[in-house]
């Protein structure tokens, strides 16, 4: 008899299926589970850690139309901060006030969306394979995949912080951005110490090791997001920039 059903189906087409939902069930409530797991060459089972991180990873790109768009949360917040910019700017540069303040915060929003799982993606892989302190050895391939399984409970919490961020009024904004990312780094702090590390470790050794690395990978994060963002501005605004100055040869604009 052919077992395969409409969860099977699920996984094939978004890899969201239940054997996901089982790999999200013990990442976050048995991470030790999880974690041996990431020490077998089949996973024993389970989704695996880089899989589940990129499934999580497209449904945030979705969320972000939540808040991104005209009128939308983050757009209103980054739109007032270019024209304040581009005011700046246009008293040594004339130029500049030919630059559209909401179209220059939807170039860079879109680049900064672009640019960041991929940056995110090579810091956290470098990160993973720098980072030993396990308590065991473990080759780069497990030190890889433990990273990212520490991710997954994080990634589900700033998802569950995104949906509150545009389901609650703009002024709530800074303070829910402060508790993601300071909860984020006790997620997977708090996942580090139940799930990366042998019972045979004492529990102060863990948590020293554990709250270390996780508020370094916070920080990784926030380089991957922030260099995203840099890069995202420095292009955005030089493409701006270069297309008045076609508009200006081209004799559009005095």
């Amino acid at each position: 008899m052919i077992d395969v059903g409409i969860s099977d189906l699920f996984e094939d087409g978004i890899g969201f299926g239940a054997k996901t939902l089982r790999t999200l069930r013990d990442a976050i409530g048995f991470p030790r589970r999880y974690f041996l797991a990431a020490q077998t060459k089949d996973w024993s089972g389970y989704t695996p850690s880089i899989r589940v991180y990129v499934v999580l990873l497209a449904i945030s790109s979705y969320l972000r139309y939540l808040y991104i768009g005209e009128g939308q949360l983050m757009t209103e917040l980054y739109a007032g901060q270019f024209e304040q910019v581009i005011n700046t700017l246009e008293t040594d540069e004339p130029r500049w006030s030919q630059v559209d303040s909401r179209a220059l915060t939807d170039a860079v929003l879109d680049r900064l969306f672009f640019y960041t799982p991929f940056l995110s993606f090579a810091l956290y892989t470098l990160f993973g394979i720098a980072w030993r302190a396990y308590a065991e050895p473990l080759n780069l391939a497990v030190r890889v995949r433990y990273i990212y399984a520490l991710l997954v409970p994080a990634t589900v919490f700033m998802l569950i912080c995104t949906i509150a961020m545009v389901s609650l009024p703009q002024s709530f904004a800074p303070s829910i951005s402060l508790f993601s990312m300071f909860g984020t780094a006790i997620i997977m702090a708090v996942t580090a110490y139940f799930g990366a590390f042998p019972e045979t470790e004492s529990a102060g050794g863990r948590f020293g090791r554990a709250f270390t690395l996780g508020f370094a990978l916070t920080g990784v994060m926030l380089v991957a997001v922030v260099g995203s963002l840099m890069i995202a501005i420095f292009v955005s605004m030089g493409e701006a920039y270069a297309a008045t100055a076609v508009s200006e040869a081209a004799g559009l604009i005095p």
